[in-house]
């Protein structure tokens, strides 16, 4: 599960983010409203993984004031804590696996993934033969079974279909760029062409309705697991401890 990084593209770009950020600020609401659902959940620390800008952390410290809140990035040496949280970055990531891996090892006993990404099935009717590229979004099944694997319990999906209308097309290029779309300026040289980015728009042209607008959908997929707790082996009446090694985790030294 891999896909183009491309996060540096928007850095240099900064007006193009934040003129084009709701879909990020509309799920980081949802994220921590769905998290709240959990009243019994109060975590003490948190991560968050990708961080675009101030939005998510903003509303996560108005829900949980008393929680200390840093970002977190792959390579990082930093503390465990209760909770890491992620916006609509996974799509973005250079590597899932590695990022999720990440996520895990700095979580502890009993610590929660809480994130939201970018689904299979999104912007379907905007992809044409040598049209815009667009990153490998995870399925549902396939982000679910990989959280399994790594030994996470509780590991709860589910889907939200977003349908968003444009009567501008560049508008809409813009949206999806930052929205998680490989797309590629038509104009840069030697990359693509005026005649590429026509024939784009012949393609958008025939999914309008009579009223010349167009209507894309947008899967997130929101994903919760969590790590087991951490359970200590009883002694037997000769004092000694027995583990079963398929739940222990191990790393190489």
């Amino acid at each position: 599960m891999s896909a183009f990084n491309h996060r540096a593209l928007l850095h240099k770009n900064p007006d193009l983010f934040k003129d084009h950020a709701f879909l990020h600020h509309e799920i980081a609401e949802r994220l921590v409203t769905y998290l709240q659902e959990n009243p019994n959940f109060a975590p003490k620390s948190v991560l968050e993984m990708g961080k675009e800008d101030q939005q998510l952390m903003a509303v996560f410290q108005e829900a949980y004031p008393n929680t200390s809140y840093e970002e977190l990035h792959e390579g990082d040496d930093k503390a465990n804590v209760d909770l890491i949280i992620s916006n609509l970055y996974l799509q973005n990531s250079a590597n899932i696996e590695t990022t999720i891996q990440t996520m895990k090892n700095h979580l502890n006993p009993n610590g929660k993934i809480f994130l939201s990404t970018i689904a299979e099935g999104s912007f379907e009717n905007c992809m044409m033969v040598d049209g815009p590229e667009f990153n490998e979004y995870p399925s549902i099944k396939r982000l679910g079974d990989y959280l399994h694997s790594q030994g996470f319990v509780d590991v709860i999906m589910h889907l939200e279909k977003i349908t968003l209308q444009y009567n501008d097309l560049k508008a809409l290029l813009k949206d999806i760029r930052v929205a998680g779309g490989r797309l590629q300026s038509p104009l840069m040289k030697g990359l693509r062409t005026k005649n590429w980015y026509q024939a784009w728009v012949n393609h958008m042209y025939q999914q309008a309705d009579d009223n010349g607008i167009y209507e894309i959908t947008i899967e997130i997929l929101y994903g919760h697991a969590q790590m087991p707790p951490l359970h200590a082996a009883p002694l037997n009446e000769k004092n000694e401890a027995f583990f079963d090694l398929k739940k222990l985790r191990t790393q190489n030294l």
